[in-house]
């Protein structure tokens, strides 16, 4: 009953998250388009990955809790799970707070553009990938199903590869990048990459 029970808040958190977060889908889907305009095709490929693979992780969640996936029923997978689930989403919407009308999904400078380094971004570059980095684990450990897990891993290498992309492009297109990059060397682990 309790696995079942921390099962559903997990994906609860998780669907909350996509439909406030991504307004639905919403956000991801106008962002994906302005990559395709820009002919910024890997950062779309990157993407439609991470997109794809949220739907999996979400599909194979409900799968899991409804029991149409083998899921081991010990309480210990979810009950990890889900403070890690909730710490990547608290911790991406406050970094995404602090990004304010700077964020966008797709690699992209507004005209007026500026590097914000406070709260998060002075420690990391990508605080909202390095919480997406806490959440998928968490949702890996609360549906450990090999669909899940393998879904998670994808959307987490998704991640990666987008903050390498959105490193080379706003050192290209945003002045002063670069000394930014210089002055918060961490990515998405601080102290280690």
């Amino acid at each position: 009953m309790l696995v079942t029970v921390l099962r559903w808040c997990t994906l609860a958190a998780f669907l909350g998250w996509f439909l406030v977060y991504w307004r639905g889908g919403a956000d991801a889907t106008r962002s994906l388009l302005a990559s395709l305009r820009e002919r910024n095709y890997p950062d779309a490929a990157a993407m439609t990955l991470i997109g794809l693979m949220m739907f999996l992780v979400g599909l194979g969640g409900l799968a899991g809790t409804l029991g149409w996936l083998p899921c081991p029923s010990s309480v210990l997978f979810p009950a990890l799970g889900l403070p890690l689930v909730l710490a990547g989403i608290a911790g991406m919407v406050y970094a995404r707070h602090t990004l304010g009308r700077f964020w966008t999904a797709e690699a992209a400078v507004a005209a007026d553009h500026r590097i914000v380094d406070r709260g998060p971004y002075g420690i990391v570059r990508h605080p909202i990938y390095s919480f997406v980095l806490v959440m998928y684990p968490g949702l890996a450990l609360a549906f450990p199903n090999g669909w899940v897990v393998l879904a998670a891993l994808l959307a987490m290498a998704g991640y990666i590869v987008k903050t390498k992309l959105e490193d080379d492009y706003l050192a290209v297109h945003l002045p002063g990048y670069a000394a930014y990059r210089r002055r918060v060397c961490w990515r998405l682990i601080p102290f280690v990459w």
